[in-house]
């Protein structure tokens, strides 16, 4: 985890060496959410595939906090 203060700025690499999904996000609720709609703030997914391209991660459909499904 990284904390980052009001004006801070960082650069980071990040090795992702597994296949499958990696999520980054602010743990905050008002980051993450847009008119309390979660899923609706800052969030990136990155998905690994394996080099052959199998191993697709799906993201048709991701759980919200609530348990309802949101499709994109």
């Amino acid at each position: 985890m990284l904390d980052i203060a009001l004006g801070e700025r960082y650069e980071i690499l990040i090795h992702l060496d597994q296949v499958g999904g990696s999520m980054f996000y602010d743990h905050r609720k008002q980051d993450t959410t847009n008119n309390d709609l979660y899923l609706d703030g800052m969030m990136t997914m990155i998905n690994i595939n394996d080099l052959d391209g199998s191993h697709l991660v799906s993201l048709k459909s991701i759980m919200a906090s609530d348990g309802s499904s949101i499709t994109q």
